[in-house]
């Protein structure tokens, strides 16, 4: 028994060394050929080919994947298309598979392809996949981007693409199209865009309040300005406009001035702004004064000269009398 295998083995040998060309197994790292494992075993492939990446057996006659042998720990991709395949029973063996293309077999089982964490690449087309529950096999595959499934039963159920897209993330072409999603969910970098606009439109809104504000205030004080200079006799009753109280009946247009610099103090830096060179005394009396002064100013100017701090003034006195 012994030396039969052992015949096999070296008429398998023989056979690889014809095909690859070469006596040196270690440099093969693709293998494509056509077998018939029920004549052939291939199970050696393994040992004899230990750096095989890639290997295309379609159109091979081959049971089931542990035909392979369980030493191609190394495969990367492998084609199975139109072998006969029932099922893919022994890919465990092969951890490292990135891409597997079984299309036109009678595969129904995709538990084995849930050992493949690798697997970016699957292609089952026209298969015999008929259960929705199957497809739970592909979600232990996170870096599965590629997935054809049509030709399947499975394939003709309602909600057969919003299944696989809900199961696989990573998704990115389903039965050779490109995955469109409908994302219901921000990302990062959306969501810092988001806030950025967000906090702009907040700094828009609290510009414009702040414009309205100072453009009303802008109006206010030219109604006053021209009521100066329109009537100075009428100052009376711009003054009532305006909700100020009238303590004399001799109010002149100095007092409205009064009002102006006390309306605008919130624009206006009383430490900082100098006396204009033009101001007189009646002005030092007022500007940078912390209360709205109303009535009659020279009563005022007469209290301050009686208390020592502004100089007489004798058109002002005459004035008075």
């Amino acid at each position: 028994m012994q030396q039969q295998e052992q015949d096999d083995n070296d008429h398998s040998t023989i056979r690889l060394r014809k095909l690859l060309g070469t006596k040196n197994f270690a440099d093969v790292t693709h293998l494509e050929l056509t077998v018939d494992t029920t004549e052939h075993s291939i199970a050696m492939l393994g040992d004899k080919l230990p750096n095989l990446a890639s290997c295309k057996l379609s159109n091979s006659k081959i049971g089931s994947v542990r035909d392979l042998g369980t030493r191609l720990s190394g495969l990367r991709i492998l084609w199975l298309n139109r072998c006969g395949l029932a099922d893919l029973d022994g890919l465990s063996a092969m951890p490292l598979l990135a891409e597997l293309f079984c299309a036109f077999n009678n595969i129904a089982d995709l538990s084995p392809v849930a050992y493949l964490e690798q697997l970016e690449v699957l292609d089952l087309e026209a298969n015999q996949i008929g259960d929705l529950d199957e497809l739970s096999n592909l979600s232990t595959c996170p870096k599965l981007s590629t997935l054809t499934l049509d030709g399947n039963p499975v394939s003709q159920a309602d909600d057969y693409q919003d299944h696989i897209l809900e199961m696989l993330p990573a998704l990115q072409y389903l039965d050779d199209m490109p995955v469109e999603r409908e994302s219901h969910e921000t990302s990062p970098a959306d969501a810092h865009r988001q806030r950025q606009r967000q906090a702009s439109l907040a700094f828009l809104d609290e510009a414009s309040g702040d414009a309205v504000e100072l453009e009303r205030r802008r109006g206010e004080l030219e109604h006053l300005n021209e009521a100066i200079r329109s009537s100075e006799g009428s100052v009376s009753s711009t003054l009532c406009d305006f909700g100020l109280p009238l303590t004399a009946p001799a109010t002149t247009a100095s007092s409205l001035l009064f009002v102006c610099f006390a309306f605008i103090n919130p624009f206006l830096s009383r430490e900082n702004s100098p006396l204009p060179e033009h101001a007189t005394s009646a002005s030092e009396l007022t500007y940078h004064a912390s209360s709205v002064l109303c009535g009659n100013p020279s009563k005022s100017l007469r209290s301050r000269r009686e208390s020592g701090c502004v100089e007489p003034d004798d058109d002002s006195d005459s004035g008075d009398t």
